[in-house]
């Protein structure tokens, strides 16, 4: 069984008006999996007393998770070898609290995971992009959706920066060329991404950049509005955010044209 996260808990306290408001630790959630099914464990002392894993652990209530229907026609994902794949499982430790038959409590609990799969399904519709996560499908427990996978990946560009080379940048001009084009795609199909980082583009050995981390996609407004704009420009605004990280010598003069 495999620990996936761990979150402290705090109860807000409200007092006299004059006393300010107090948050007080309640207890620690952790989350496990074990061939693809979640489990939660909870006690009341803090992370780092103790070992999680000698917790009494309890199945995630199935609730918590949407149904196959949610996506009609969903990707299933292929039999892989587990070093070719990366799993990634919601995070319903927030969410442990919502009875059964709570409207929306999927919805709740798995929201950007449920976004993340459906701009997927819209990829591989539209055809694989060198510089775009490549999504294999969903992993489903008891007719529900517990997971969904990626190719998995050399590095995070964020490691590399770190410190840590797995990957070779030989020209981090082409890198950044290669992370305007995922997002020129994104953007043609109608979305941004909403969330660019170091920690979403991940590297292949040859340092070509791949944009992962589709939780936070959103369909751009039509008309060009504000907001429409704005959702373009911050894109391209975390793009300028790493190529300061990268180092003032790879500079750009000035961001492509979209």
């Amino acid at each position: 069984m495999k620990l996936l996260r761990t979150e402290h808990v705090y109860t807000r306290y409200y007092q006299e008006e004059e006393i300010p408001d107090e948050s007080r630790f309640t207890h620690t959630n952790h989350l496990f999996v074990d061939q693809h099914v979640l489990y939660y464990a909870q006690t009341t002392h803090r992370a780092g007393t103790y070992d999680p894993n000698t917790l009494d652990k309890a199945p995630v209530p199935p609730h918590l998770l949407p149904r196959r229907a949610r996506i009609p026609n969903v990707t299933l994902a292929p039999a892989l070898h587990a070093k070719a794949r990366h799993t990634k499982y919601p995070n319903v430790l927030p969410y442990l609290d919502l009875e059964a038959g709570e409207a929306g409590a999927a919805e709740r609990a798995c929201g950007d995971m449920l976004t993340e799969i459906e701009f997927c399904e819209l990829l591989r519709r539209e055809g694989p992009h060198p510089n775009l996560g490549e999504y294999l499908g969903c992993v489903l427990r008891g007719g529900r959706i517990a997971a969904f996978q990626y190719v998995k990946y050399t590095c995070c560009l964020a490691d590399y920066i770190g410190g840590m080379r797995n990957a070779h940048i030989a020209d981090v001009q082409e890198l950044l060329d290669g992370i305007h084009a995922g997002l020129r795609h994104i953007h043609g199909l109608g979305y941004y991404h909403g969330d660019l980082t170091p920690d979403n583009i991940m590297l292949q050995p040859d340092g070509t950049p791949i944009i992962i981390g589709f939780g936070s996609c959103r369909p751009i407004e039509e008309g060009g509005s504000r907001s429409n704009r704005g959702s373009i420009e911050e894109d391209l605004a975390a793009v300028l955010l790493i190529e300061q990280m990268l180092g003032p010598r790879w500079l750009r003069v000035a961001t492509p044209a979209y």
